[in-house]
């Protein structure tokens, strides 16, 4: 598996939304939460949650 180049983007849709994202190689949930701001995404496997 390649590593992800500085020109290669994401297209995504997001509740209805076409939104294009740099693919730096995060989850989803990175992208959802740091990227787009969706706050309620949550990771339902941490051990931790809140």
């Amino acid at each position: 598996m390649e590593t992800p180049g500085p020109t290669d983007v994401l297209h995504l849709t997001v509740d209805g939304v076409g939104v294009e994202v740099p693919d730096d190689g995060g989850t989803l949930l990175d992208v959802l939460r740091d990227r787009i701001g969706i706050r309620s995404v949550k990771d339902g496997c941490s051990p931790h949650g809140k």
